[in-house]
């Protein structure tokens, strides 16, 4: 009965039914409440729908039982620069670095803490040393993408091309701003250009695979996303985005597969990504 319900529990959780995986947890977890895992899961959930205090406590009782996992600190260490919590971040990050140095997702995370914050819109000054200048453009850039602000990063993204038109990274930072704001059609030309003279690009090769997928290419998708995990194995958001086109594509094992992986490398990242596009996911979903 128990194995059942956990199985139900993976289910839902794996195919965006983040309600039922929450009941099924709770149901689970008052039986095992001493099991670390389940509360890990019950706190992706809880990412997925948006109720990220309840995630850090559900976090901090999976620590609890098993304290040197150093996952539970990554993942518990994410949502809180997410909840722009950055002190506790740094201090859950640091913890998980002591216990496991190496581990897969720890890198991502450590970046994502050292990002600048953007609090305004206005352009970096420039610097004398046009190499400088350069990078802090470039920053600012990456920043405003990471912030979510699609629309400024597209137009200073733009700027930075016209300046630097040799450095492919403005051209990148364009083509996935486009989509982001679903226009594939756009980004896809940007793309091929930038891959042409650098085939070894993972960050162009998941955007390309992303606006190949939302112009429902999804065999074309598939082979960039597999071409970007040659060349960077360790991206969770790559791994969850060949989940989804693995599933459109009916090859629903192997899209089950690909998304522990995206869960293992990244367990909150994974959450908020397909809390972000719960839209596209579940419009994907519905064509199995």
């Amino acid at each position: 009965m128990l194995q059942r319900k956990i199985e139900r529990a993976e289910i839902a959780l794996n195919t965006g039914k983040y309600e039922e995986a929450l009941r099924t947890y709770d149901e689970i977890l008052k039986k095992r409440p001493d099991h670390a895992g389940f509360w890990m899961k019950r706190a992706a959930a809880l990412v997925c729908l948006e109720r990220d205090q309840e995630a850090i406590e559900s976090f901090d009782r999976s620590i609890a039982i098993h304290p040197l996992d150093a996952a539970a600190w990554i993942s518990r260490g994410v949502l809180l620069l997410e909840m722009g919590r950055g002190e506790e971040a740094a201090a859950s990050l640091a913890k998980a670095e002591e216990i496991d140095s190496d581990h897969p997702a720890l890198g991502n995370a450590i970046k994502r803490l050292n990002k600048p914050v953007i609090s305004s819109v206005s352009a970096p000054k420039t610097d004398q040393d046009p190499r400088n200048s350069k990078r802090e453009f470039l920053l600012w850039c990456d920043s405003l993408k990471q912030a979510r602000r699609f629309d400024e990063a597209l137009r200073a993204a733009e700027e930075g091309r016209k300046r630097w038109p040799g450095d492919l990274n403005f051209q990148n930072i364009m083509g996935a701003a486009l989509v982001e704001l679903g226009r594939p059609e756009e980004a896809l030309p940007l793309f091929e250009q930038s891959l042409s003279l650098d085939p070894e690009s993972g960050y162009a090769w998941h955007f390309h695979g992303r606006a190949l997928m939302d112009s429902h290419r999804y065999i074309e998708a598939l082979e960039s996303f597999e071409t970007a995990l040659k060349y960077n194995p360790e991206n969770a958001n790559t791994w969850f985005y060949r989940s989804i086109t693995l599933q459109t594509l009916g090859q629903i094992q192997e899209a089950e597969t690909s998304m522990k992986e995206a869960a293992r490398l990244d367990p909150v990242n994974v959450g908020l990504t397909a809390s972000r596009y719960l839209a596209i996911f579940s419009d994907l979903l519905r064509r199995i």
